[in-house]
């Protein structure tokens, strides 16, 4: 749930626009510890690193997990172990042959958990975010973090799933899903205690949306200081599921017990900055790096709070036009090697052409980007302070919204205690309980979300035309 429900739009209309200092687009194909030597400098303090599609290329560690663990309920663990030794890639566990009717059970099991916010987060997503048109729709029925908001429907799936193992059987099935994707590995051990020994002073931390199981065996197999992640409330070694639970989740598994909406919080958009911040009180006063492949553009926001920052493997690069109160002096942007291209490397195995659209390193000094986007910066600057004057017009609705929305959360923790301390007989109309909560948020913050329709639709706009600009400068870099 919310914190500030406004905090998006007020952070953005304070400020107009710039063009950042130094944009640099890597020629090529580097390897993780080259872009290190070019953006980590002795000063800096803290390395954050993304985990899905940065830490192993195009490989979305969450969503592996959550199809292991459906091979592992849906096979039964012994049945799951044979068939899992076996070299296999994707996500997928194929037992027909030897499992006929455990492998059916095994793929009812994979449509009932995952039809739905598979199928929601392909067109709302995927799909939403590609075309134009749906995608002005997409944010026009979600807000400004559509992209956020979809997101949130899997994730919670996955963890609303993962309550039926103990969390060391859920970090044992991680563990197996990174064995599996080794060679799409981007940065490994090797690197990372190579930036410990180079930089003494330096904190790495990865901040990720997934949950616990996934990160944490990530982090222990590079050896990374500090690790960040979406969290429930855990009790007994068993995670509890998210309070705001969408009606298709119910239909197949009356919840365990569920985590109440205080301890319950997804690392995810603006969260991961809250989160940073709190843990590190000094992390604007100090200088940082974050490292992320801003997949769908969700990582943006990092820009308007690193001192550098850079994307990698990525099809939504950093814009070059932030935030005129940003502290970003550079982003950078680079194709980096995985495992099996730098071993492919030294035997002579040349990387596929696609890999990367530039050829040679490129630099834009601020003089030339504001040669380039001057003029769009301020009209985009314009249309922020449009956006500022509607939002003033709009707070006192939308503080009363959030206002109720407390209320509701306030009710919500109480019913969640009801249910957990429900018994059997019981817990069915505690559920119910619960459930009319979840509708009464929804539906407030559906409310919110068509009261403040005009300042969105002002931002998505900004924030398409941001992406333009970083479209037309590859373009000039690429010729």
């Amino acid at each position: 749930m919310s914190a500030n429900i406004g905090e998006k739009e007020q952070s953005e209309a304070g400020n107009g626009l710039r063009v950042v200092d130094k944009l640099v687009l890597h020629g090529g194909c580097i390897d993780f510890r080259t872009l290190c030597e070019r953006v980590v400098t002795e000063q800096t303090r803290y390395l954050v690193l993304d985990l899905d599609r940065t830490v192993y290329f195009a490989q979305n560690v969450g969503e592996l997990l959550g199809w292991e663990l459906c091979g592992w309920i849906g096979y039964g663990p012994e049945k799951y172990e044979i068939l899992s030794a076996r070299e296999r890639k994707g996500r997928f566990l194929w037992g027909w042959t030897k499992y006929p009717f455990a492998t059916a059970n095994y793929l009812s099991l994979g449509v009932r958990w995952w039809a739905f916010p598979g199928l929601y987060y392909l067109l709302m997503g995927k799909v939403g975010y590609r075309l134009h048109r749906m995608r002005r729709w997409v944010y026009r029925r979600l807000g400004h973090e559509a992209i956020e908001s979809v997101q949130r429907i899997p994730r919670t799936a996955l963890m609303h799933h993962l309550t039926r193992v103990p969390y060391e059987t859920a970090h044992m099935l991680a563990e197996r899903v990174l064995e599996r994707i080794e060679a799409d590995q981007v940065i490994t051990a090797d690197d990372v205690r190579w930036l410990k020994e180079r930089y003494p002073n330096l904190k790495v931390v990865i901040s990720s949306a997934s949950p616990r199981p996934a990160v944490a065996a990530v982090a222990e197999r590079l050896g990374i200081d500090d690790y960040l992640f979406s969290q429930v409330e855990e009790q007994g070694g068993y995670p509890s599921s998210p309070s705001l639970l969408k009606r298709a989740f119910l239909l197949f598994q009356m919840p365990r017990r569920i985590s109440p909406p205080h301890p319950s919080e997804h690392n995810a958009g603006r969260n991961k900055i809250r989160n940073l911040r709190r843990r590190y009180p000094d992390f604007d006063r100090v200088e940082t790096v974050g490292i992320t492949d801003t997949g769908y553009g969700e990582d943006h926001t990092w820009a308007e709070y690193f001192t550098r920052v850079a994307d990698i493997n990525s099809a939504d690069p950093f814009p070059p036009l932030v935030k005129a109160g940003s502290p970003v002096e550079e982003i950078h942007s680079a194709c980096v090697l995985t495992r099996s291209e730098r071993d492919g490397l030294a035997v002579g195995q040349p990387i596929a052409p696609e890999r990367s659209r530039i050829p040679e390193t490129r630099v834009y000094t601020r003089n030339e980007l504001e040669q380039l986007f001057g003029e769009r910066v301020s009209a985009l600057s314009r249309m922020i302070e449009q956006a500022m004057r509607l939002e003033g017009e709009l707070s006192q609705a939308a503080r009363q919204i959030h206002e109720r929305l407390g209320e509701v959360s306030r009710e919500m923790e109480q019913a969640v205690q009801r249910f957990n301390a429900a018994e059997q007989e019981a817990r069915r109309q505690a559920l119910a309980s619960v459930r009319r909560l979840m509708r009464r948020h929804d539906a407030l913050e559906a409310q919110y979300r068509r009261l403040v329709q005009p300042v969105s639709q002002v931002f998505y706009e900004v924030g398409r035309q941001r992406e333009e600009a970083r479209r037309q400068v590859a373009r000039h870099a690429a010729s």
